[in-house]
């Protein structure tokens, strides 16, 4: 959906956020940092981000960032963007970037946002940044409400070489590497080199994160066996998914079932997630 469609989360995620409570800071005053984020982030607070490379890092909680001015590049398990005033980043949890600010610094505001798998179109842009600014400082539930009822989707940037290979290694049928640049008429060794310098991370470690990302979506999501999951997904086994989804989320395949199939109100007063 384009930025004239209509918000892709006006019912849906207004009902969810009601129903499944999940960010501890929003209901209630406390310090602006907070599990899952990054010790330097802080939420409902504009923060400034100077020019630099902000290496590869990885957030457990969902987040939307929203630009107030300046512009940089972030590039991570959705893709790479760049952003301007206005625009909004929807990461996911346990989501997984890198930034490189450059030229000027850049204004941002960061709110949490309901823990769900999927988070839609990773970025878009909100039509009144100033109002959003007001509602974070008065009214922290109206703030990420108004974030998800006024979100439009922007459609997907024309990328390079790196962006075409991390957008089929997100796939839930990834190619091998080797492969893929043999068909691109490159070497594995040239792919292989500038993905890295843009993503942060080798395009196998890519693969293997997005494959652990896909299984825990469609746990989350469904009611399919996880040995069905584990092989729709590409694992070996179940045993070998299990190990992947608890190497990327802390947790086990069948603790985040069970999780999933709890009503919000025994998820624990915050939603908590299963123990690590």
């Amino acid at each position: 959906m384009d930025s004239h469609g209509a918000s892709i989360f006006s019912l849906s995620y207004a009902a969810l956020w009601r129903l499944d409570a999940t960010i501890e800071c929003v209901h209630g005053p406390v310090s602006p940092h907070e599990p899952g984020f990054s010790p330097s982030m802080l939420l409902y607070q504009r923060s400034r981000l100077q020019p630099s490379v902000i290496e590869r890092h990885r957030h457990t909680r969902p987040y939307a960032t929203v630009i107030l001015s300046g512009r940089y590049e972030e590039a991570g398990d959705a893709g790479r963007f760049k952003v301007e005033p206005g625009d909004v980043l929807l990461h996911r949890p346990f989501s997984a970037h890198l930034d490189r600010i450059s030229g000027e610094a850049a204004i941002v505001l960061d709110l949490p946002l309901p823990f769900q798998a999927s988070l839609g179109p990773a970025k878009g842009r909100i039509a009144d940044p100033d109002e959003l600014v007001r509602l974070s400082q008065t009214d922290r539930r109206s703030a990420v409400e108004y974030v998800l009822n006024e979100f439009r989707a922007l459609r997907s940037e024309e990328g390079d070489l790196p962006d075409l290979l991390a957008q089929a290694l997100a796939g839930v049928e990834p190619p091998a590497i080797g492969g893929w640049a043999e068909a691109m008429g490159r070497t594995r060794e040239h792919v292989s080199r500038a993905f890295r310098t843009v993503y942060g991370v080798s395009p196998a470690r890519y693969r293997s994160e997005a494959r652990a990302r896909n299984a825990w979506q469609m746990i989350l999501a469904g009611h399919a066996s996880l040995a069905a999951i584990a092989a729709d997904t590409g694992f070996a086994d179940q045993a070998h998914m299990a190990r992947a989804i608890r190497n990327f989320t802390g947790s086990t395949p069948t603790a985040w079932r069970k999780w999933a199939h709890r009503s919000p109100s025994k998820r624990g007063p915050t939603g908590n997630m299963p123990a690590i």
